[in-house]
């Protein structure tokens, strides 16, 4: 019987994946698609299980280790926190917040701390019984690797230069996780890692990042983007010249220029050893903050005074380690890179030669980078691919005795018809929702759960956004077949175009198409492509190709099947849960159009 190895990461974004025992990653899932709760923080019990039946419907698997890339030491986190994560209340309306005890807990959790000498054993008993109730009775060994070595992992076992470049620069930036922000790491072929740099959480660009986010209203270490997408909308202000000030790097890292209450310094640097360590951050970055806020007179100023001061300080960081390093060839891992804008400014410098961002560069991608981390110190990993595509998840089934009675459905014997009539009604500016296939692992929809639309005119951008409950100021991403990339985008400083296959980076628009695809291109001129091949996605390939024969044009809107503060969805009925409430005007799979009968598609046969 074949072996497996099991990655988790029990952070936010919880999630499950399973490799083979050279570390190839064969299927992964994230929890938040079956809870339906942004962000989940709960044992991935339903992404293990669903992982599970993927591979063996009869559960006969053998686990021979499991990996946890997102804790160095279960001990650093009390019991009662534990608890939360592994036994989440079901109430509606309960906070996703795993450090948050639910009131009526107290009494289980002193049972718990009577019969448990330590979290780690909790932790463990917790797992094993998991395991048990998917019917792997076997014992496998349980492992944990620190944060941010997991993060870093992501990326440079990732890339798929892993297995043929001598060294790899390796940088791992977040909010915080072991009490770390970061790391920044070479990472030999031969096995060797060297630390060149280990980040503190008090010294957290991430933190920064998320404390602006908090001052707009939106939700820290989530909502980050859409500081991102309003910063093109700002200008220079005060504000900039003030966080230089404040934020600079030193030696290859950034250090945050302290409030003159030394007092408060000292305090927060206490509260840094407690096991409560990720909610605190240093008060100094709040007044930081409110000062830099003072200093704007635009609403979009401050986002702009972050994004610009963020990216050069990161900037800075890169080269540095660069120079001392000698080595060019360098992967980014971690919360702070799923920043698009950075992540274009690093692959455009010239000291850069390749650059590789994991697709799943937030806490989600600990548990494959956690596997990764494990095989490498152990000398087992292996040299080919780490994995094929982002197309890891799970994968939905038509049931007709689901569909309810006032959703029509058009079958299609040819797949050509089906990919010809979603086209020409992209076209005529309907906007579809795809489900097909396996579901993407990460962030970003590569295609099969996604929301399709023409690119042409950019009122739908506010259409759409408000479909979806979305900020008007985010732009769509297109979606656009690979041979026709590099007329449409400036490539010239991409030593490396595996990125945007993965929509990690944002690249500038030729002037020559901005026109013609306005509802994609952002107010600063860039995009954030994914390029399509036949291969990588056959259908999504074959309806740009449709769509381009009917237009001239290879190129549609792209943007993630779900409404604001939901998950993508995972499964057809929830894609026509979207339909009914006409978030989207159709839905296709690989042989099926649905459509609401009583709306404007009425009439198709």
């Amino acid at each position: 019987m074949e072996n497996f190895l099991l990655g988790l990461n029990l952070s936010h974004d919880s999630s499950a994946s399973i490799h083979r025992t050279d570390g190839k990653l064969i299927g992964a899932l994230e929890e938040e698609r079956f809870t339906r709760r942004k962000n989940e923080a709960s044992f991935p019990s339903n992404s293990i299980r669903k992982l599970f039946q993927s591979i063996d419907s009869s559960g006969n698997l053998n686990v021979s280790k499991i990996v946890i890339g997102s804790h160095r030491n279960p001990n650093d986190i009390s019991l009662q926190v534990w608890h939360q994560i592994f036994n989440p209340p079901m109430h509606p309306g309960w906070p996703n917040q795993p450090y948050t005890v639910a009131p009526g807990s107290h009494i289980e959790i002193d049972k718990l701390n009577k019969r448990f000498d330590n979290s780690a054993d909790y932790v463990e008993f917790e797992i094993r019984k998991a395991l048990e109730k998917n019917r792997i009775i076997n014992k496998p060994e349980i492992k944990w690797i620190a944060h941010h070595d997991a993060h870093s992992a992501s990326g440079a076992f990732g890339a798929p230069w892993h297995s043929s470049v001598e060294r790899t620069l390796a940088f791992s930036l977040d909010g915080s996780g072991d009490n770390e922000s970061g790391v920044v790491q070479i990472i030999s072929k031969s096995g060797f890692i060297e630390d060149l740099v280990r980040i503190p959480f008090t010294e957290s660009l991430g933190l920064v990042y998320s404390e602006v986010t908090g001052r707009y209203g939106f939700k820290k270490h989530r909502h980050e983007g859409k500081i991102t997408g309003l910063a093109a909308l700002g200008d220079f202000s005060p504000a900039v010249e003030y966080l230089y000030k404040c934020l600079k790097v030193e030696d290859g890292a950034p250090k945050i220029v302290l409030s003159k209450n030394k007092f408060t310094w000292i305090l927060n640097r206490l509260l840094a050893r407690s096991k409560f360590t990720d909610l605190k951050k240093p008060i100094s970055i709040e007044r930081m903050i409110e000062t830099a806020t003072a200093l704007s007179p635009n609403y979009a100023d401050l986002a702009f005074a972050i994004q610009e001061v963020i990216e050069e300080r990161i900037i800075e960081i890169v080269k540095y380690w660069i120079n001392k390093s000698g080595v060019s060839d360098i992967t980014l891992g971690g919360g702070v890179f799923s920043n698009v804008k950075i992540n274009q400014k690093i692959a455009e410098l010239p000291e850069v030669k390749k650059v590789f961002i994991f697709p799943n560069m937030g806490d989600g991608g600990l548990s494959a980078g956690g596997v990764w981390r494990s095989l490498h110190e152990d000398k087992l990993l292996g040299n080919g691919l780490m994995f094929d595509n982002m197309y890891l998840g799970s994968q939905t089934l038509v049931n007709r005795d689901t569909i309810p009675e006032n959703i029509k459905v058009i079958h299609f014997e040819k797949a050509s018809e089906l990919f010809r009539k979603v086209s020409t009604l992209i076209a005529e500016e309907y906007i579809a929702g795809s489900c097909i296939g396996k579901m993407e692992f990460g962030p970003r929809a590569l295609g099969n759960r996604s929301i399709l639309a023409a690119p042409f005119n950019y009122e739908i951008n506010k259409n759409l956004n408000s479909k979806l409950h979305r900020t008007e100021f985010m732009p769509f991403a297109p979606i656009v077949m690979a041979e026709h990339a590099s007329d449409i985008f400036d490539l010239t400083l991409h030593h490396s175009l595996e990125p945007f296959k993965y929509m990690t980076m944002t690249c500038n628009v030729k002037d020559k198409w901005k026109k013609s695809i306005p509802a994609v291109v952002h107010v600063d001129g860039t995009a954030r492509p994914q390029f399509v091949d036949i291969l990588t996605n056959p259908i999504i390939y074959q309806i740009l190709a449709e769509f381009y024969k009917i237009t001239n044009v290879p190129v549609l809107i792209n943007t993630s099947f779900n409404t604001h503060e939901e998950p993508i969805i995972e499964n057809l009925t929830q894609g026509i849960a979207s339909l009914l409430e006409d978030k989207v005007d159709f839905i296709f799979d690989e042989s099926n159009i649905y459509f609401k009968i009583d709306n404007v598609l009425s009439e198709l046969n």
